[in-house]
């Protein structure tokens, strides 16, 4: 996900929500949302609003593994028998 977004594949958003309390402008007939619950947010291809844009994307953070765990997968693919387990890193281990 985090590579099509930063090649701009995809990049809108469909958000998610209930309205708590509204109103439409009679004149304008703008509804201006005062205090809404959130439900979901998700990138998508095709936003129903073309302006519900990602703009920016950060690094993700690789999650760390306890010391342990670390040790205990090492140990796991030092018996060969689990090449397509992935590394603590994050990256899949290549066997030369």
């Amino acid at each position: 996900m985090l590579a099509l977004l930063r090649s701009g594949a995809i990049d809108g958003l469909s958000i998610g929500y209930r309205t708590v309390r509204g109103r439409i402008d009679p004149k304008t007939r703008i509804r201006r949302l005062y205090q809404v619950d959130l439900w979901e947010i998700s990138i998508v291809t095709f936003p129903l609003l073309a302006g519900a844009r990602v703009e920016a994307v950060k690094a993700a953070d690789v999650p760390r593994l306890s010391r342990r765990r670390a040790t205990a997968e090492r140990a796991w693919r030092s018996l060969g028998g689990a090449a397509d387990v992935p590394a603590p890193s994050g990256r899949r281990r290549v066997s030369a």
